[in-house]
């Protein structure tokens, strides 16, 4: 990585442009025991069903393209980025028209090889791909949350947009460009993004909870199809 953290390494156009080819070429040619594509299946079987995900046993990945899954667990959300982007891609070309259905294919990983228990979650986990195990304690509904989001110039009514919204932070437009007056802006509703959302208690399981000690739990959030997956 030539002295930069690992996230300065893969956000750099030429290395994320080598991983996204690495993930297509992946896809294209991983096969299984019985040397049959793993994915052209997969894939098949996901458009027929209307779904959204592409699962990816990490296992295998780290034994066809072990760069891959190097970078993986360090830096989720910009090689889940990259690998997302590679599978929609791939699956516009075998099925042109599945982009009017499902605008973004979600590859989600399996088969991670370690099992972190709630209790031993720390800040060195922060920002890192991790597995768990838990029962669900409680669900709220399913909840539109922005995306994408368009604004509207009240004083010109031009439209801005779109921005993406991030789990962290609002964000908010600072100047119109058409007026270049500083607001006041509301959200278009009409032209806005939105996903599915749904937060879930995750708490650990009553055999693993020490004598006298309450059990853990941690708050998930389940984004787009994930959302009522956990019953």
């Amino acid at each position: 990585t030539k002295g930069h953290s690992l996230l300065e390494w893969v956000q750099k156009p030429q290395i994320s442009r080598e991983l996204y080819l690495r993930f297509v070429q992946y896809l294209r040619t991983a096969r299984n025991e019985n040397g049959d594509p793993i994915f052209k299946k997969a894939i098949y079987e996901m458009v027929m069903e209307n779904r959204q995900s592409l699962e990816v046993e990490f296992t295998n990945l780290a034994a066809e393209a072990n760069s891959l899954a190097y970078f993986l667990p360090e830096v989720p959300e910009v090689m889940l980025k990259v690998m997302n982007k590679a599978a929609t891609e791939l699956v516009n070309n075998s099925f042109p028209r599945y982009s009017n259905i499902h605008s973004e294919i979600f590859v989600r990983i399996t088969q991670l090889p370690l099992v972190e228990e709630i209790n031993a979650l720390r800040q060195l986990h922060l920002e890192q791909l991790i597995k768990t195990h838990g029962v669900i304690a409680s669900t709220t509904g399913v909840l539109p949350q922005m995306r994408m989001v368009k604004f509207s110039c009240l004083k010109c009514g031009e439209i801005l947009g779109p921005f993406a919204q991030g789990q962290n932070q609002e964000v908010k437009p600072g100047t119109c460009p058409q007026c270049q007056s500083y607001g006041p802006f509301e959200v278009n509703m009409e032209e806005t993004i939105y996903q599915n959302y749904q937060r879930v208690s995750l708490q650990e399981p009553p055999a693993t909870v020490q004598a006298g000690r309450l059990p853990r739990s941690k708050d998930v959030i389940l984004l787009a199809d994930l959302v009522d997956s956990c019953k």
